[in-house]
């Protein structure tokens, strides 16, 4: 428990080479002991490999965390992808990317309008739609 808040602490406060540090070394020990987290800390590596800007790392870290996961999470895999394509310009296929992941159950709407990543898609009326479709959502479970 310890290890995933300081994780996420070294990600919110924008220290990556930090966060880089410390999931290559949970990865190694999760390697060793088979642990399922290891698809966890894939899926984060390979955000902060994006934020550092080293994409070729980060689609083999979503590589990796989308063989890993199959059936349980594919909502955040596809999101994974959703951000990977914006960061390398194939912005069409990162909306099918976000679109898929909300057709799949992901939900952070939050996630989704401030992840400085995906401005690049915030003016197109697919991103807008799929950020109101996830509004409405929110709306309807009140």
């Amino acid at each position: 428990e310890f290890r995933r808040v300081l994780f996420r602490s070294f990600i919110g406060l924008q220290q990556y080479k930090t966060a880089q540090e410390y999931l290559q070394k949970a990865i190694a020990i999760f390697k060793e002991k088979k642990h399922p987290r290891i698809i966890t800390a894939y899926g984060r590596l390979g955000l902060v490999e994006l934020k550092l800007g080293t994409t070729s790392k980060a689609k083999e870290y979503f590589s990796l965390y989308n063989e890993l996961a199959k059936d349980k999470d594919n909502a955040l895999g596809a999101y994974y992808q959703a951000l990977y394509h914006t960061v390398i310009g194939d912005l069409q296929k990162a909306l099918d990317f976000l679109e898929e992941a909300v057709a799949k159950g992901y939900t952070n709407r939050v996630h989704l309008t401030q992840e400085e990543l995906l401005t690049p898609l915030h003016n197109s009326p697919r991103y807008q739609a799929v950020v109101e479709h996830l509004s409405k959502d929110k709306e309807n479970k009140k």
